[in-house]
């Protein structure tokens, strides 16, 4: 799977493995769309509130921390931002700048393609 398509639940699991975040998470495909979930004890498993491409409390201490720029574009009447990173070969692109920026974090971490997660 390419880093540029990811987006939503996707994005964010990928971001958490870059963070080290240490609990079991997965993706559950429920009525409402992807969630990122965090296994319980009791089994199934609960929501994980982390959505660093969406809420810039998650996502902006990451740019931050790691000297992540953002740029809007236009091209042919529409915005796009893009997302450059020290460490990765090129920038990322996305609708918005935290989804560019998080692709490009994890494309950083784990390079262009990474493997595909089970829905």
């Amino acid at each position: 799977m390419k880093v540029a398509d990811l987006e939503g639940a996707l994005l964010a699991l990928w971001v958490a493995k870059a963070e080290g975040i240490e609990q079991p998470l997965g993706v559950k495909l429920y009525a409402s769309g992807p969630c990122l979930y965090k296994e319980t004890p009791w089994g199934g498993g609960e929501p994980f509130d982390f959505r660093p491409d969406s809420r810039w409390a998650h996502g902006g201490p990451i740019i931050d921390r790691e000297n992540i720029g953002t740029m809007p574009f236009f091209e042919g009447g529409a915005r796009y931002w893009m997302a450059a990173h020290a460490s990765a070969h090129r920038g990322m692109k996305g609708n918005t700048p935290l989804i560019a920026a998080m692709r490009v974090y994890v494309a950083s971490k784990f390079g262009e393609e990474i493997p595909e997660v089970p829905l």
